[in-house]
């Protein structure tokens, strides 16, 4: 919940606009009142990233962004993003790690891709891309502890997969370097997966500076019109791809990664009876 709330906001950074969506769920009624949590959390959310990101209604400079700009510098939001999805990852490791101690799967927990060795080739690789991507020469015998620690980690799922194999050699040492190449390359692609959180808090900055463009090319009652249509269309049309965005990065990044169908019965924290 906590995760799904922050990277709507961080899609959706608006403080106009995250208003409007707080506001619109108080008004809900009947059935539909089960979705005023959920809505007041996105617009709580969004309202802050706005303030942080200094826009109100897709206009930068009303307000002082009290962090950055998106339009300004977005190599610093496709970073942040990255990083964003660096700690997420880590967490689902983490969370699938606590699963294997639970289920008392020791070896698994240790020398699986979800498990200690997952940690040590995900952790490392990261830092070994960041420390050769910023290319202090200070930080070389750092990145070459990191690089020495994803390839142990790397080592130690190929020879438990190897362990787990049934087929014959030398097919298992390929069966088993395949899966365990597919970790790195999972983990590479997962990570740049939560670049599209900054791009959407991009998009969102540069379609309602092209709606406000748009309206100043017309009259009073055509600027009004334009501004209302505008709005209501970035409110309905990318507050839902926002939200099925981050949806998609909590089950595809995230309980893909650690839930499965077996172990104890999940039980909701909130009876609806």
């Amino acid at each position: 919940t906590l995760s799904f709330t922050a990277m709507f906001g961080m899609m959706f950074g608006d403080v106009g606009h995250g208003l409007l969506i707080a506001l619109a769920a108080l008004f809900l009624r009947g059935d539909a009142r089960r979705f005023r949590p959920i809505l007041l959390a996105v617009g709580a959310a969004a309202c802050g990233f706005g303030w942080l990101y200094g826009s109100v209604f897709g206009l930068e400079g009303v307000i002082e962004p009290l962090w950055i700009a998106p339009l300004s510098d977005p190599m610093r939001m496709l970073q942040a993003a990255l990083w964003w999805g660096v700690g997420f990852l880590a967490a689902t490791q983490l969370i699938m790690l606590y699963n294997r101690i639970a289920a008392r799967e020791w070896r698994a927990a240790l020398f699986d891709a979800g498990g200690v060795a997952g940690l040590l080739l995900y952790l490392g690789g990261v830092a070994t891309f960041y420390l050769g991507y910023t290319q202090q020469p200070d930080w070389q015998f750092a990145a070459e502890i990191a690089a020495t620690v994803a390839v142990t980690g790397f080592l130690l799922i190929l020879i438990y997969h190897c362990s787990q194999q049934t087929e014959a050699w030398p097919g298992r040492f390929f069966l088993s370097l395949m899966a365990s190449v597919e970790a790195v390359f999972g983990d590479f692609v997962n990570t740049l997966s939560f670049m599209r959180l900054a791009a959407f808090s991009i998009s969102h900055v540069a379609l309602a500076m092209a709606i406000s463009t748009l309206s100043a090319e017309m009259g009073h009652a055509g600027q009004i019109i334009m501004l209302i249509f505008g709005n209501v269309l970035i409110l309905i049309l990318e507050g839902a791809i926002v939200a099925i965005q981050a949806l998609r990065l909590e089950y595809y990044e995230g309980f893909s990664r650690f839930f499965t169908c077996f172990g104890r019965e999940f039980k909701p924290l909130l009876n609806p009876r």
